[in-house]
């Protein structure tokens, strides 16, 4: 969880030491403005333009390529995903490090380039998505349930999209008019809207993707999930999402949802074998 005040806190599975959030991070001299967690590592983008890792580098998933974030091209976001790490850069350009086995982090040419630049990043098990901002999205990587196979007719002027996630093998678009577009595995239902879902009354404004679940935050505070629910991880608490408990901001795990609320608290749900 990243506080207000920048600081970083972390629980669950530290088997790799995960949850060990260096020292001198997140303090009030280095404060963290974004985070993301993968599947054994930890990521930090800092207020200064730097991106920090943590946890497993079993495959160079924490080995931050030599020069990456710095005063001239500071680092704006970023995503972690199963064995790998991405990066975006302030002048719109992508890095990514870690495993690449299933080509993840070969970057299109094209993309991240001064006349594409990308605007939102994600990270999957196998996979890497980006959002261009021109709204279009491109995906790299494994395909091998179809969750690079961007719909034809998503992006550009009829359907730009906003930002995107990555589950273990499927993938998800946010788009401008608040609604919602998946596709890739689908074995869990993961990739079926619901129909209620970012519609022109109660449009979408987040979205997130778990290892077979997916999880939404409309705009009027409530979440929505679907996929899988054998932990529990669509299971939303009857207290979250409510007009009197709204939610600002949530995330998927593999098995597990947390969501920030607007009094700041922290409410989770799903596995919770590791402590999650």
């Amino acid at each position: 969880a990243l506080l207000a005040d920048g600081s970083i806190a972390c629980w669950g599975d530290d088997t790799d030491a995960q949850c060990e959030v260096p020292a001198g991070i997140g303090t009030p001299e280095n404060p963290a403005l974004l985070i993301a967690a993968g599947r054994r590592h930890t990521m930090a983008v800092l207020e200064r333009g730097e991106v920090v890792c943590w946890g497993s580098n079993e495959h160079g998933q924490t080995a931050i390529p030599t020069g990456l974030g710095t005063s001239e091209i500071a680092v704006v976001d970023a995503a972690a995903g199963g064995s790998h790490a991405v990066a975006l850069l302030a002048d719109g350009s992508v890095a990514c490090w870690g495993a690449d086995v299933q080509g993840q982090c070969d970057i299109p040419d094209d993309v991240g380039t001064p006349e594409r630049p990308v605007a939102s990043v994600a990270a999957g098990g196998l996979h890497t998505v980006v959002a261009l901002a021109d709204g279009s999205v491109v995906c790299w990587g494994s395909d091998i349930y179809g969750q690079c196979e961007v719909p034809e007719s998503l992006g550009g002027f009829a359907s730009p999209v906003e930002a995107v996630t990555a589950g273990r093998f499927h993938t998800g678009a946010l788009l401008e008019d608040g609604s919602i577009v998946c596709w890739g595995q689908n074995t869990s239902g993961q990739c079926d809207v619901p129909a209620e879902v970012g519609v022109p009354g109660n449009p979408a404004t987040a979205l997130a993707g778990g290892y077979f679940h997916t999880v939404a935050l409309l705009a009027d505070g409530s979440v929505a999930c679907w996929g899988m629910n054998t932990n529990g991880q669509c299971s939303i608490p009857g207290d979250v999402g409510t007009s009197e408990n709204p939610v600002v901001s949530l995330d998927a795990g593999d098995f597990h949802t947390a969501a920030v609320l607007a009094d700041g608290s922290i409410e989770c749900w799903g596995r919770n074998t590791e402590g999650q």
